[in-house]
């Protein structure tokens, strides 16, 4: 899998929905998404099964579960726009998943000083936070289209990463996740719908 297409891709995300002008506040339904049959499955994992794409996948998602939920509450700090608390709170649930897989499988967490927000094991991660929250702060446009950005990269790495696994718990997770990050993309998308050019 080459990582350097996925972030190309937020790129071009944000180019295309940049230059919009903002109006309405509306919620930007998400949910919750929990994964209530997962401790199950995640105590009958193998942790000598993964081999080292399937352990690379998991620690990514680890951290780009914290990215969103990171970036999320940033902008609402800015923007005041609940449709990014409300998001926030779903990257919470996702990252508490990951942590569960990260467990399970008796791999070291990288996320070891949350609640550090910005602070990344990933120094591509690292970057990101500081050009997606820069280019937040520019307009509430600008943090809706970051929003939405995000979400594409969430769903290309997570239709990647379920291609290459066979691994139960793992797919149950990130099919969990995946779902999540489909409803997330809808939510910002209905806030850019109500923007003019």
């Amino acid at each position: 899998m080459n990582r350097k297409v996925s972030f190309f891709v937020i790129i071009v995300v944000i180019a295309m929905t940049l230059g919009v002008n903002v109006w309405g506040n509306g919620p930007g339904n998400t949910s919750h998404e929990m994964c209530d049959d997962c401790q199950a499955v995640f105590d009958s994992t193998d942790p000598d099964a993964l081999n080292e794409a399937e352990i690379d996948g998991l620690l990514l998602m680890r951290e780009e579960e914290k990215l969103a939920r990171d970036v999320y509450l940033y902008l609402y700090d800015v923007w005041n726009h609940r449709v990014f608390t409300n998001i926030a709170g779903s990257e919470q649930v996702h990252m508490d998943q990951m942590a569960q897989l990260l467990e399970a499988y008796e791999i070291a967490d990288p996320v070891v000083m949350d609640p550090e927000y910005g602070v990344f094991t990933s120094p591509l991660l690292a970057g990101l936070y500081e050009d997606l929250t820069t280019q937040g702060e520019a307009s509430l446009a600008d943090a809706l289209a970051i929003g939405k950005a995000i979400e594409v990269l969430d769903i290309k790495d997570l239709e990647d990463l379920i291609s290459e696994t066979d691994e139960e718990a793992i797919l149950m997770v990130y099919e969990n996740l995946l779902k999540g990050s489909l409803n997330h993309l809808s939510a910002f998308e209905r806030q850019l719908y109500r923007f003019g050019s």
